[in-house]
């Protein structure tokens, strides 16, 4: 029925530059692409997600724009749409994500592992923590691994964030030209490459939140 199959509300929190709105979009391609009903809600002032669809010029996924103070009112009318799969580009900032703990079911923090999104980050984490607001961290934008391992700027991060280590997705999103050359088109990487790497490890990132979300399959995947 109509207004009751949103499965799930997902914010994206984080410092400016860390890669909100590309994690998000190339999320929301993978969960239209396994038959979910998604829809976007861009709260961040920089618009990227809403240019990345109006580029797009595709209906599969829907996008609206909003301000801080009309999420909650966009989460209504994406229930009375059908939508199933609802994601949020928070504005960046840690003072947003008690915003997002507000509506989402889960926040994700993308951060690079650099100095400054890790202290945007810590940030972020103190603050969903203090609501019990459930939240996953995804390194992101990060140096390629290597055979003996993860590079040691994605080591010192997991170093820094050890406290919170459980809530730390174990694989990364590697920095990748691909994932910057399907944003030009308005596409998502497993759109573009789908037998690509960069295509896998943000497959195994939208598995590794299926599960923790524990969403049950896409109305367009049952036969």
């Amino acid at each position: 029925m109509k207004g009751s199959s949103l499965q799930a509300t997902i914010a994206f929190v984080g410092k400016g530059g860390s890669g909100k709105s590309t994690t998000l979009t190339n999320l929301a391609v993978i969960a239209a692409k396994a038959g979910y009903t998604v829809g976007i809600v861009d709260a961040d002032p920089q618009r990227s997600s809403f240019e990345w669809h109006r580029v797009r010029n595709k209906t599969d996924i829907r996008v609206c724009r909003c301000g801080e103070n009309e999420i909650e009112q966009n989460i209504a009318l994406a229930r009375r749409c059908g939508i199933e799969i609802l994601l949020i580009d928070m504005p960046p900032g840690a003072r947003y994500a008690l915003v997002a703990a507000r509506h989402a079911d889960l926040s994700i923090i993308p951060s690079r592992p650099t100095l400054f999104d890790l202290r945007v980050t810590r940030s972020i984490v103190q603050l969903l923590r203090s609501t019990q607001a459930a939240y996953a961290i995804v390194i992101n934008a990060a140096p390629p691994r290597r055979r003996d391992g993860d590079a040691p700027a994605v080591r010192e991060a997991r170093e820094v964030l050890a406290p919170v280590a459980r809530r730390v997705w174990p694989r990364q999103i590697t920095h990748r030209l691909a994932v910057v050359y399907a944003a030009l088109t308005g596409a998502g990487v497993a759109e573009a490459e789908p037998e690509g790497v960069a295509a896998q490890e943000y497959v195994s990132l939208w598995g590794a939140l299926s599960a923790d979300l524990k969403l049950t399959t896409g109305v367009k995947n049952v036969s």
